[in-house]
């Protein structure tokens, strides 16, 4: 299919035969040929995909991400342009008929993606702090008819309850269908929608992992992925529920 690109964009790629991609819940509209993937998204302030860029960037010699091929914005939109990874989501792979073999690569993956990066030097901070503030920005932008009475009493209440943070680097939106697996052998082939990543509370990452989990998997797994992470009993049940 033809897709309305950027002026750039355009003359770069314009004849590429792109597919969407309508797996996953991302904010951006995603398409993928067989060489490339491609977002778009609208340009805000925050300009989320260029985010995800720098990210992509700053983890490549670090952990196993698609490669940043080009990135381009005029005045209503981002495009980011990456390599396809060869692979399957971890939401449609052959080895979800695995589930245990499946849900304890999850956990050790994870575990490994949180231990090997050193987040002294890391530039990207998502936490809780300026996850409140986005979402403060966030109520105060909104139109008033799109704002429920209660959003503010439950940011609130968030705010008021917020656990102390066991900091690590993590995905940020550490779901099945942003983890490429090799359906040979059932590893890794790459992390993908990045644009979330950044230091925050590890179980930032296992609430998302859990839940998504549940929901592409069924349940009875997360015994299985927490003691793959490492964490056979010393779980803060708090946590998972409040991430």
């Amino acid at each position: 299919m033809k897709v309305k690109l950027g002026e750039d964009f355009e003359c770069k790629y314009g004849n590429i035969d792109w597919e969407c991609v309508t797996i996953g819940e991302s904010n951006a509209q995603v398409y993928q040929s067989k060489e490339f993937i491609l977002k778009i998204q609208i340009k805000t302030e925050h300009q989320n995909l260029f985010n995800e860029k720098l990210k992509m960037e700053w983890l490549k010699e670090k952990v196993p991400v698609a490669n940043v091929i080009d990135y381009e914005t005029d005045d209503l939109f981002e495009y980011l342009l990456m390599t396809r990874i060869n692979g399957t989501d971890a939401a449609q792979t052959k080895w979800k008929n695995n589930p245990e073999i499946l849900v304890t690569l999850l956990g050790n993956e994870l575990r490994k993606l949180h231990d090997k990066i050193n987040i002294n030097n890391c530039p990207f901070d998502m936490r809780l702090i300026h996850k409140f503030q986005e979402a403060s920005y966030q109520l105060k932008t909104r139109k008033v008819t799109e704002i429920n009475s209660t959003d503010n009493d439950l940011l609130t209440e968030l705010i008021s309850i917020a656990p102390k943070e066991d900091l690590v680097f993590t995905h940020g939106d550490y779901c099945l269908p942003n983890i490429i697996i090799d359906d040979q052998q059932c590893f890794i082939n790459a992390f993908v929608d990045l644009g979330r990543a950044g230091i925050a509370d590890r179980y930032y990452d296992l609430a998302l992992g859990l839940r998504s989990i549940q929901f592409n998997l069924g349940q009875g797994y997360d015994q299985i992925f927490l003691n793959a992470y490492g964490l056979f009993s010393n779980i803060d049940e708090n946590k998972i529920e409040f991430y």
